[in-house]
């Protein structure tokens, strides 16, 4: 049998560019939430996020050997493809694909034991885990259901994104063994996308901004280096 295909296929799929996208949107904005946090005289860590892609431990590095809290306590978000499922009334056999797809959004806090000043008691280390990871799921809903990204930032005339909700928040344990001075918390929000994938007929889809991820040793995404967190 001869091969029909005579072109190389060397591009992404739309659910790898939505991943990506949908990772360089949360760091991006992350990083403009505390430029704007501190010129309204806020504590900018209020407002950061440490964001990674396809990783099944990404918060292995808030582990420390003394059993001491990590140096950086930033909320942690992973994102990650999950399932696609073609919607057979609004694709083409020939080159197109409606595909509706959902990805995983897996944000996790990490809490410290507190005592509250003036003798007022303290508030539980997992507590403040699970409030930590809450704050952490609220920006990232916030900043991916904004009016600004109903496409994801992708241009509506490429033809590839439909529309995006967060479908479902849900809290969960991660398989973390809490050290005695801090605890983890995680919320998984799971992203629904309409999305089109194409087949080699068509010229690839290129979006050069996503050719230029920067990360650090951890595999966190970064902005630029004055955003790079040092241990």
């Amino acid at each position: 049998m001869t091969a029909l295909i005579q072109q190389l296929i060397d591009k992404q799929d739309t659910f790898e560019i939505v991943r990506d996208k949908v990772a360089l949107i949360l760091a991006e904005e992350s990083a403009q939430q505390q430029q704007l946090a501190i010129a309204a005289g806020k504590d900018p860590a209020l407002w950061k996020l440490r964001v990674f892609t396809e990783r099944t431990t990404p918060w292995e590095f808030l582990r420390t050997d003394n059993g001491r809290p990590p140096t950086d306590r930033a909320p942690v978000v992973c994102i990650w493809f999950d399932n696609s499922n073609m919607d057979g009334r609004a694709s083409q056999t020939i080159d197109r694909q409606q595909m509706d797809s959902t990805f995983h959004l897996d944000v996790y806090g990490i809490g410290t034991a507190e005592i509250l000043p003036g003798g007022a008691g303290h508030i539980p280390g997992d507590e403040a885990a699970a409030k930590e990871v809450q704050r952490g799921a609220r920006l990232v809903r916030n900043i991916l259901m904004s009016d600004s990204y109903v496409t994801l930032g992708i241009d509506r005339a490429l033809g590839l994104i439909g529309q995006r909700h967060i479908r479902t928040i849900q809290a969960f344990q991660p398989e973390f063994a809490n050290q005695s001075a801090s605890q983890i918390a995680a919320m998984r929000l799971a992203l629904h996308v309409k999305l089109s994938e194409t087949g080699p007929q068509t010229p690839a889809v290129i979006l050069e901004e996503l050719s230029v991820i920067v990360r650090n040793e951890h595999g966190e995404i970064l902005i630029d280096a004055l955003y790079e967190s040092t241990p």
